[in-house]
């Protein structure tokens, strides 16, 4: 800074930075060439609450905040931007702006999962009325006259021909293309809860069960199964596929992720430490990072292949699940808190940031990449790191042509 020097000729120059305009500025907008260490990409995602959660909104949704219900069970998105929420209210659709709640007269009541298949359609399931097929304007419900296993229903998956699986907490059925329902026959499987259906990138469905198994069903029939306590995985939740390298993610009642494969086991070494984060819930990639929903948080892997938990964010119980809208916003469900969605925040607390104490701030000046504050009891100068302590000046003059003895205009 000492290379810098900066005349003041008329003295207006150096009293307009003190221009008493009272504006209450504790929130100053960013501006992008100041904002070069923060204002960071994410590809798809257009938030990174791991890295630049102070760039970032986190914003909650319950019944005295638009939501009709202060519980969610289960999210989704159609191709025409709305988004679908689950609850056990019944299904609410959100299109941006409001937040309605579909007639439940067709059935769709006590809503705990969705699912949006590869021709745009809502399955939705729900905790004692089975499925419905939510098309557009049209609705098919699927009970137990239709041949589905339970009415309540947890999960779905489709694999490469459309086929839709539904998991029942009586076994797995599918459903073809002609809305024909068929069990999948297996006795190691018969009356199973089913808790978690996934597809990988070549069809294979995994099934994961309240009893701690997992099976595989390839062409309506099943091509493993598996006891995870023989690997000592307890309490599973959550299973995710890895399509790059055809392994396997899963969690569960303790605080790390198993990730191996059904060949080789799953080995202590590729335990993934999810550090305070117990009964994990949900596991998702999104823009190719991996991301955890949990019974006390939420966390994400970073660029070192470690855990790290989303810090001051109001959603914090009984976690179920995550989605990346299309804009590239995050949303969570809670059953217990509602929704919350993390969009970008384009201004920045320059208090926090920096750790400052707040003031009243009366005028900024942005000028030569440095934003200067006027403040009741001084100046501050601020680079991209932080303060500024020495701003020096050529010379500085009263408006009458006195001089003032000055060098250091912070001073």
């Amino acid at each position: 800074m000492s290379s810098r020097l900066i005349k003041f000729i008329d003295a207006k120059k150096l009293i307009a930075v003190f221009v008493a305009v009272f504006v209450l500025a504790a929130m100053l907008s960013v501006n992008p060439a100041f904002a070069d260490e923060t204002d960071e990409g994410c590809g798809s995602l257009a938030v990174d609450p791991i890295n630049n959660m102070e760039m970032c909104e986190a914003i909650l949704y319950d019944n005295s905040s638009g939501l009709p219900t202060s519980d969610a069970n289960a999210i989704a998105q159609t191709s025409d931007g709305a988004i679908w929420i689950g609850s056990y209210g019944g299904l609410i659709r959100y299109d941006g702006n409001h937040f309605e709640r579909i007639d439940s007269t067709t059935g769709i009541t006590s809503v705990v999962a969705l699912f949006v298949d590869s021709r745009d359609r809502i399955w939705i399931g729900t905790n004692d009325n089975g499925v419905i097929l939510l098309d557009r304007d049209k609705t098919i419900r699927f009970t137990l006259n239709e041949g589905l296993a339970s009415l309540t229903v947890r999960s779905f998956a489709e694999d490469r021909s459309g086929t839709i699986y539904v998991g029942t907490a009586l076994g797995l059925n599918y459903i073809d293309q002609y809305m024909t329902v068929h069990p999948v026959d297996d006795n190691r499987i018969a009356n199973t809860y089913i808790r978690s259906l996934q597809t990988d990138k070549d069809g294979l469905v995994y099934c994961l069960t309240m009893e701690n198994t997992i099976f595989t069903v390839e062409n309506n029939n099943v091509s493993g199964f598996y006891e995870l306590y023989k690997w000592g995985i307890n309490g599973a939740r959550a299973i995710l596929p890895d399509n790059n390298k055809g392994n396997i993610y899963i969690g569960g009642e303790q605080s790390v992720i198993f990730y191996g494969n059904f060949t080789d086991g799953f080995k202590k070494d590729d335990q993934i430490d999810t550090k305070s984060l117990t009964y994990i819930n949900d596991i998702e990639f999104l823009d190719g990072q991996l991301w955890l929903c949990s019974d006390n948080g939420i966390g994400a892997m970073n660029d070192k292949g470690k855990i790290e938990v989303i810090k001051d964010i109001p959603l914090n119980n009984s976690i179920g699940h995550i989605m990346m809208d299309y804009q590239g916003n995050l949303w969570f469900t809670s059953s217990r808190q509602g929704i919350m969605k993390i969009v970008p925040n384009h201004f920045l607390n320059l208090f926090d940031h920096f750790n400052l104490p707040e003031k009243v701030v009366n005028s900024t000046c942005y000028y030569h990449n440095l934003l200067f504050i006027g403040k009741d009891d001084g100046l501050w100068v601020m680079n991209s790191k932080g303060l500024e302590h020495y701003m020096p000046l050529e010379s500085a003059r009263f408006a009458n042509g006195e001089e003032i003895d000055i060098n250091n205009l912070i001073a």
